[in-house]
């Protein structure tokens, strides 16, 4: 009897100092405002306050996002102790303090600067300092390719562009099949009718946004302010889109098999790149350089210098062998040390890891026709659209294993994650709309309705705007990623079909 009322004390006491520790663990909160150099203006903590901004603690998982005023609190438990936390946002330079945490709940402000000119590179501040106050604003491209009835041109006239239908080279009907282009309208693609601007606010957004008329465009887009858009021509049909790291030069694939390179500063083509094949993907990686997935005769991974503008090496990539000899490359992911390749057939799918020496290291299968993938911001996990199962597989990035598949919705496509990581975005082009799950739990928080056949996704840098091509529609849809709600669509173009788009990194404003 005593024993039991001396193990029931411990329990006691143990559960005491269990709640008493978390009671009374830090917790810390605190404001990030753009500096005085950068803004210009004295500090007003409403008017200098950065949304969006990263707070983390470094080498722990503890980290904060600040809202619209600049504000951030984290009180999940953190023990006790000595550390280095930092603050940053694409397009700013990172602070860092060494702070000692204690019971007390410990408030800090981060003054960020303004990083300066996109033609100046971290590597020479110096040269910073002289580069004056102009600001590269954040910007959104989106491919547009031209879109024609049976038999008739493909551009107002123009010879340039070949008809949908019969008269489309075999090259450019893979091109549009690898693009995302549904075989089954290539052959009787109805050419769209002029439509009202203004779109229906309750489901639609609520804001006219002009579209180019001309076939074969980039849409350059301001996030926050669409009515800005400008367009850059292309003299062939663009689908995938990124950016380099620095966000100075953005890499196009195009229905021929050339990449072709685009200058961010004066939206002006300034390089082609030849491919050897149909390009179906196209990221950058941590290591600075372009990635390309490439489908054909010759399949494989073609790596690219962005500042030559030039391929430094293609590496043949053949499958494992158990999803098919047809199987393809459909969508690539780059991490520190491998890179990621989606080989896909109607069927069936898998991933294989690939050293950055063209190495083939090991293979996961996930669900069929994987036709997009992202790795975590962290590096950690692989998130790949599984177009014919309806499914979003889960991979350990690392070990490159399976840990689950996750029901999204009709014809899963494209997929983006968040700048922290805590949400994941993928278009279901069959299900006209955007699910949206959670990043650690992998659970669904919210569906948002699109325009029909949403297809390529991205996020803004600060992680508060999600955009989406819609293919069938022949429109954009921009989302509040807070309130996961359809804000803006812009008009429905008439001539083009939108495909990949890429948000400009932050990092140089």
């Amino acid at each position: 009897m005593k024993i039991k009322i001396f193990k029931t004390f411990l329990i006691f006491v143990f559960c005491f100092i269990s709640l008493f520790s978390y009671a009374f663990a830090s917790v810390i909160t605190g404001k990030v405002i753009e500096s005085v150099a950068s803004a210009g203006k004295s500090y007003d903590f409403s008017s200098n306050a950065i949304a969006g901004a990263i707070v983390t603690i470094e080498g722990t998982n503890y980290s904060a996002v600040t809202n619209i005023k600049g504000v951030f609190t984290m009180h999940d438990n953190i023990p006790p102790g000595v550390y280095n936390i930092g603050a940053y946002k694409d397009g700013y330079y990172l602070e860092t303090k060494r702070v000692t945490l204690t019971e007390v709940p410990l408030n800090l402000v981060f003054i960020l600067t303004r990083k300066k000119n996109a033609r100046i590179t971290e590597q020479d501040p110096s040269l910073q300092q002289q580069a004056g106050n102009e600001y590269i604003p954040d910007a959104l491209y989106v491919a547009f390719s031209a879109i024609t009835a049976p038999g008739s041109p493909a551009s107002a006239g123009s010879s340039k562009f070949p008809a949908v239908g019969s008269n489309m080279t075999s090259m450019q009907f893979k091109a549009a099949i690898a693009a995302g282009a549904d075989v089954n309208t290539l052959t009787g693609m109805p050419t769209p009718t002029k439509h009202n601007d203004f779109m229906n606010p309750q489901t639609r957004g609520d804001y006219f946004t002009p579209l180019s008329e001309k076939p074969n465009t980039v849409a350059v887009m301001d996030p926050y302010s669409p009515k800005n858009t400008k367009f850059v021509e292309m003299s062939t049909k663009p689908y995938w889109v990124c950016f380099d790291n620095t966000g100075s030069k953005v890499f196009i694939s195009t229905d021929t098999q050339y990449i072709h390179v685009i200058d961010a500063n004066s939206n002006r083509v300034i390089g082609t790149i030849p491919s050897g094949g149909i390009v179906t993907d196209i990221t950058r990686a941590p290591d600075g350089n372009v990635y390309a997935s490439v489908s054909g005769s010759r399949p494989g991974i073609l790596a690219i210098n962005p500042r030559t503008n030039s391929a430094i090496g293609f590496y043949p990539v053949a499958n494992s062998g158990r999803i098919g000899s047809e199987a393809q490359p459909r969508a690539i992911a780059v991490g520190t040390d491998y890179v990621y390749i989606a080989m896909a057939t109607n069927s069936a799918g898998e991933v294989l890891a690939v050293s950055k020496t063209g190495t083939v290291l090991g293979a996961c299968p996930v669900g069929a026709f994987p036709a997009g993938m992202c790795l975590s911001p962290n590096g950690k996990y692989l998130f790949v659209a599984n177009r014919n199962s309806g499914t979003m597989s889960v991979l350990d990035a690392t070990r490159l294993a399976l840990m689950g598949n996750v029901r999204v919705g009709t014809q899963p496509t494209k997929v983006a994650t968040s700048p922290t990581g805590d949400r994941i975005y993928v278009t279901n082009f069959g299900s006209h709309y955007l699910s949206v799950l959670d990043g650690r739990t992998c659970s669904t928080i919210a569906t948002v309705p699109t325009g029909k056949g949403p297809l390529g996704v991205g996020v803004s840098a600060d992680g508060t705007r999600v955009f989406v091509s819609n293919n069938t529609e022949n429109d954009i849809s921009i989302i509040n990623a807070e309130s996961n709600s359809v804000i803006q669509t812009t008009s429905r173009s008439t001539t083009s079909k939108p495909f990949g788009l890429a948000v400009r990194p932050g990092g140089l404003r």
